[in-house]
């Protein structure tokens, strides 16, 4: 602000004052650097997720055939036992022991269960293509009205099993519904994102709450956990693609750099206010 004098203008700036405003050009600069590398991550993704689904589809395909195959090798053995055994066609157990010499017991079963695992590694592949396309904004392509609290309604039914035994949920809804114009199935997984990561960082319980904050022209949604919370280099780059906390095998790292593109395509910014131990509050706005 200024300040006039009669022996002369003197320009007065506070210091409160620049540090909102570097804050502000702090904030403006990391989200245009965030929309650049989304933005091309997400033309990446589009072409990675069709590149992978072809493969991964009949590489499934053929693991269900093999499945299958083993399931009837193992029931013919065991036919092949009982008719020896009943038909005393083998003295000298000539053909057991040979079954016991190549382990055809093990073998059978162990490759039932190499199958098995397999096809779940290739569901795994699926749901990270899927990720991508969602990434990538393929799918769905009308907006419509919709309501905020219905959709996390139906995000919290989604992932209930996750929460129901150890957490406390608190919907506040307010008696005005609040509506935005959107993608349905996108909102819903934004919030379903969230939810899940609450969860995971609260493994021994805790509550979870979800309020709105309105003002005339926008809608704020705040989802808080009571979890172990993050440092502040981990929120630096919880929005980017493949990041993540968990254990290898246990996240993709594409969670929340989806829910950044979602919110920002519908023309919204998601925030993030953590610290150790102390819980995290999602703003979605």
């Amino acid at each position: 602000f200024l300040i006039a004098r009669k022996n002369g203008t003197v320009i007065t700036e506070t210091k409160d004052n620049l540090d909102i405003i570097k804050q502000q050009l702090s904030n403006a600069k990391s989200q245009l650097l965030q929309s650049e590398k989304m933005a091309s991550i997400g033309q990446l993704a589009a072409g990675i997720a069709h590149e992978i689904n072809n493969p991964v589809g009949y590489i499934r395909s053929n693991l269900e055939v093999l499945a299958n195959h083993v399931k009837d090798i193992n029931e013919f053995m065991q036919a092949t036992k009982s008719v020896i055994a009943d038909q005393k066609l083998i003295n000298d157990d000539r053909y057991m022991a040979l079954l016991k010499h190549y382990d055809m017991d093990y073998i059978i079963e162990d490759t039932d269960d190499i199958v098995s695992s397999n096809i779940e590694g290739v569901d795994r592949i699926s749901e990270i293509v899927n990720g991508l396309k969602t990434f990538s904004h393929q799918g769905e392509s009308d907006f419509s009205a919709l309501s905020i609290s219905q959709i996390v309604s139906a995000a919290l039914n989604v992932v209930k099993n996750e929460l129901k035994y150890k957490h406390d949920v608190q919907h506040l809804i307010t008696q005005q519904d609040i509506y935005v114009f959107g993608k349905l199935g996108q909102l819903q997984q934004v919030f379903v994102n969230l939810f899940v990561n609450a969860a995971q960082a609260m493994p021994d319980g805790g509550s979870i709450t979800i309020d709105y904050v309105l003002d005339n022209n926008s809608c704020q949604i705040l989802v808080t956990d009571t979890g172990s919370g993050m440092s502040e280099t981990t929120q630096k780059q919880l929005f980017d693609p493949f990041y993540t906390t968990k254990a290898v095998g246990e996240g993709t790292g594409l969670g929340l750099s989806i829910s950044y593109s979602i919110v920002e395509s519908h023309k919204g910014s998601i925030e993030v206010q953590s610290a150790k131990g102390k819980g995290t509050t999602f703003i979605i706005t």
